[in-house]
This record gives structure tokens, sequence and C-alpha cells, in this order.
């Protein structure tokens, strides 16, 4: 059985809201993104226009198989850049609101930290600061173990050796839809594990409602050297686990949700540095975009939402985030 969560504190039982001082924050790293997904590849360009103006630095883009894990790969390459001292950058102030003008006058850009309307979906002018550098994880979604061809662990490993890819998976099991047979997901899971840990590679896993056989496949196995359980579901129990063994924890928008007290608990329980922000995009919006396609650009809703839980500062948060990043994915720079 479970043990009871820790007391609540703070706003961690409190309904979730968004925070004009968490919109100011820079340096943000979005730990676990689909940017290859159908519902967001299209409008690359502009997504990452509107992560840069939401104060986003860096987004990991993350393989399901291997022609999404190529196409994440790709999408990496293609959006490179990004400042060294990126996260160094402090917030400008907003310019004060601008006259109404005519309809054929652009509109100007926002300040750094400061979110596009979300539904402003069609293209628009490069903002004045650096879009996000984006990353790559490579690996087969349990969903998609059922797909894995034979010589799959050797192409992600040469998928491995490209200074963009940063991390392996999403691997894991997901027994909640069971759309691979369990014992395929635990083969295909075990296989990019031992990879992982073969080639000194963080592994970033998902884990739904199959904890206990997690644990039990990985017991006495080489470890990965990083491991990042990502859109953490797990109780206590299991978050206390996964500490003993060094992991990390990742969460997007049901942070945010209003009958997410639990989740609240546990990531006010969860040390500091072991924390990392994603949005799981273009799923989970948080929820004052929830049920709309998500995106880089809503994590400043998610980042509101745990720095009342952590009580801690949105800007200082960003930087602990910014650091944890570094430590968890020691391939990328920005």
């Amino acid at each position: 059985m479970a043990s009871s969560l820790p007391p609540s504190r703070g706003a961690v039982n409190e309904p979730a809201t968004t925070s004009p001082e968490a919109r100011q924050a820079t340096g943000l790293v979005d730990v676990h993104a689909h940017l290859t997904d159908e519902k967001l590849v299209h409008e690359v360009p502009a997504v990452l226009a509107r992560a840069a103006a939401a104060g986003v630095t860096a987004i990991l883009t993350v393989g399901t198989d291997l022609p999404t894990s190529r196409a994440a790969l790709a999408l990496a390459h293609d959006h490179a850049s990004a400042p060294s001292n990126a996260h160094d950058v402090e917030p400008a102030t907003a310019p004060p609101p601008a006259a109404a003008t005519p309809a054929s006058t652009p509109a100007a850009a926002p300040a750094p930290g400061q979110a596009l309307p979300p539904d402003a979906l069609s293209p628009i002018e490069p903002p004045p600061f650096p879009l996000p550098s984006v990353w790559a994880a490579v690996g087969v979604h349990p969903h998609d173990a059922r797909t894995w061809p034979p010589d799959t662990a050797a192409e992600l490993a040469r998928l491995w050796a490209d200074p963009r890819v940063v991390a392996l998976g999403e691997m894991g099991l997901d027994y909640h839809y069971d759309f691979s047979p369990r014992e395929v997901q635990r083969e295909v899971f075990i296989t990019q594990w031992d990879l992982a840990a073969r080639l000194g590679a963080p592994a970033v896993v998902h884990v739904r409602e199959a904890f206990a056989d997690f644990f039990a496949l990985i017991a006495g196995r080489p470890r990965p050297p990083q491991v990042l359980l990502h859109c953490f579901s797990g109780d206590l129990d299991t978050a206390r686990r996964a500490l003993d063994l060094g992991f990390d924890f990742s969460v997007g928008g049901p942070l945010t949700y209003p009958k997410s007290q639990d989740t609240r608990a546990i990531f006010a329980f969860l040390p500091l540095d072991r924390i990392h922000l994603e949005t799981d995009c273009p799923y989970l919006a948080p929820q004052p975009r929830r049920g709309k396609v998500n995106e880089p650009s809503f994590l400043p809703m998610t980042l509101a939402v745990l720095s009342q839980v952590k009580q801690i500062d949105p800007a200082a948060l960003a930087r602990q985030l910014a650091a944890n990043a570094r430590r968890l994915f020691p391939k990328m720079r920005f």
C-alpha cells in the first residue's frame, strides 16, 4: 500500500493558476516535446518563434520509433544554433501597449519572456531574440514496440554518435493502453535500457501503470548514467524508490490540472535538483490551454505552478531547471 502523501504546503492543493512573474523567466528548457508530430511539424518555425518569445532556450524533441527518431535528429540539425550565454540573458522590460494602428501595419514583436497569443498559428516575423536550440532523443516508445525491426538497436547506436542526439528514448512500458503486447514491450524496453547503459547515454523513460514491472526488469542490471522518468505518474513510494536509484523526474501540463493535488504534493516532496519541466507537446496542454494543441511556448504556465509548489521565484527556478537539464544531458549545450 502506498504511504500517505506529505502534508500540503503553499499552493500544493490549490487550483492551478498562471503567474505574470513566471512569464518573465528566461532560459527555460522543454525536456520532452514531439515537434515532429503531424500537429506541429508544419508549424515549426512559428512554434519556435513563440517559444523564444516565452523565454524557452532549448527543446528536446523525442522520437517514438525509427522514422520519428530520424526526423527528430534532422530537425535538431535544422535548428541547432543558440548562444552559449542564452541562459544568462535577463528578460527585457515589456514596452507599454502600442496605440491602435491600421490593419496593414505589423504588430510590434513581444519582449523576451512574453508569450505570443497561443492561437496565432500563422507564420510571424523572426523575433529580436535567439530561437531555442533543438536537440534530439532517439528510441522506440512502448506503443510502437511491436514495430521493432531486428536492426533497430544498431541504428539507435549509430544515431547516438551524432552530437545533436543527447539521449535514448523514449523507451518504457505502458500498460494503460497496451498498444503493443506486454511481453514485446518488456523485451524492447530492456534492449534499449541495456543499450543506453552500454553507450553511456541518458535514458528517457515512459512508464504508465507498469512501475512494478519496470523496477523488476532493471533490478540487478547495469543502468544508464542518467535516467529521466518523463511525465511522472507514480505515487510517493514510487518516487522515493526512483530517487534512491538516482533517477530524475519531469512533469508538464498535468501539474496544473485542478484535480492533480497528488502530483503537486509529490513534486513538492521531490528535491529541486531532480526536477525538470516538459510539455510533451502536442499533448497535455496546461490548464489555461487544456484541450488545445500544446507547444513549448506554454511552458511558463507550468513553471508558474511549479514555482508556487516549490515556493521559489520563477526566474530562480528557471535557472535551477536549466542547470538540471545540463547535468541530465551532458551533450546538450545552450
